[in-house]
């Protein structure tokens, strides 16, 4: 799933982003990844968590997540470009 589109938002822009799911030691995460950094996880958030992080906003920020069904709630806060 698409969180960000690059060059939408200048910078600086934070993403605040937040599992609704219930806490599983194995279950119901959702990661966060650019697209051009290889696909490599840079952010990994657990059932009832949430984070708030820079945006680099020249990349697509995507998120996937361990278990069908698990809500992803997320706002970016900043100026568009």
């Amino acid at each position: 799933q698409l969180i960000s589109n690059k060059d939408t938002y200048a910078d600086p822009a934070i993403l605040y982003v937040k599992n609704t799911s219930n806490y599983h030691a194995s279950n119901n995460i959702v990661y966060l990844y650019y697209d051009n950094h290889g696909a490599e996880d840079v952010l990994e958030i657990r059932g009832g968590q949430f984070a708030y992080m820079p945006l680099v906003t020249e990349n697509n920020m995507f998120a996937y997540t361990s278990t069908a069904d698990t809500v992803v709630e997320y706002m970016v806060v900043g100026t568009e470009a």
